[in-house]
């Protein structure tokens, strides 16, 4: 186990946190492909950059993928359906539902040029597909499953990622000082192509880290945490353990500080 200063391997992610919203993007069109085959969006209205983050009209892809889409104008509600998945995504919520089951969003569904647009990733993976992103050509690459089993996708990690964390518990207790219970709550942040997940927040079972015993070696401003709190993330294929170490002040502004230690 070692630390795991990611000044560098996250600058990319520090740099874009202080950005203004809408500064420093290309006006480059972004396309979408799914199997190799572009995705149309007659209306016009394809996916767009907001903050960082990539966000694609649902219809266009879903559509193409064999989903039957559905809206309720009232209820301002989403509803992705084939044979063995239903998605639900509420307008202006960060949580939709796959099969019943929730998954959270950094960055909640949105109504742009009258269609719903979300980050994308995280509803594609409910139902089996991947996505990828090629930052040279902007495009978001989608994989079907087929795909995935016949062609040179990554393959499956030997857990699934709460599962690892928790086989991961005595060396994170280790690095705590103290017990505590695993909280399933995923985020999923995409900057400019670069993927940050977050699975899991630790409850600490009331108790109270010395925050004044963990050096920080990351700052930044997008993981929504407060003081004190823990969490797990995945960045490049690793497990990262994050302790919120409060505010500091950085050249005239107050930002977040963090303590990180890789996994494994």
């Amino acid at each position: 186990m070692k630390k795991r200063a990611i000044y560098f391997t996250m600058a990319l992610v520090l740099v874009m946190a202080f950005l203004p919203a809408g500064a420093g993007f290309a006006t480059d069109p972004i396309t979408v492909t799914i199997s190799g085959e572009d995705v149309a969006f007659p209306d016009g209205q394809g996916p767009v950059i907001v903050e960082g983050r990539t966000l694609v009209p649902v219809r266009g892809v879903f559509e193409t993928m064999g989903f039957e889409v559905g809206w309720d104008n009232e209820a301002r509600t989403a509803t992705l359906k084939n044979e063995g998945y239903t998605v639900i995504i509420v307008a202006g919520s960060n949580v939709f539902t796959t099969n019943g089951v929730e998954y959270s969003l950094d960055v909640p569904a949105q109504v742009i040029g009258g269609r719903t647009m979300l980050p994308i990733r995280l509803v594609l993976e409910s139902v089996g597909y991947e996505l990828g992103w090629d930052g040279a050509t902007r495009t978001v690459v989608i994989t079907s499953p087929e795909e995935e089993n016949t062609g040179s996708a990554k393959p499956e990690p030997s857990a699934p990622p709460i599962v690892a964390i928790r086989a991961m518990s005595s060396e994170i207790s280790a690095v705590l000082g103290m017990d505590f219970d695993v909280i399933e709550k995923v985020h999923t942040f995409e900057v400019d192509g670069q993927v940050v997940i977050i699975w899991a927040f630790l409850d600490l079972r009331g108790q109270k880290l010395n925050l004044d015993d963990f050096d920080q070696n990351y700052m930044g401003d997008i993981f929504g945490s407060q003081t004190g709190e823990v969490f797990v993330m995945e960045f490049e294929g690793s497990m990262t353990l994050i302790i919120d170490l409060g505010e500091v002040d950085y050249q005239g502004q107050l930002i977040r500080s963090y303590y990180s230690i890789e996994l494994g």
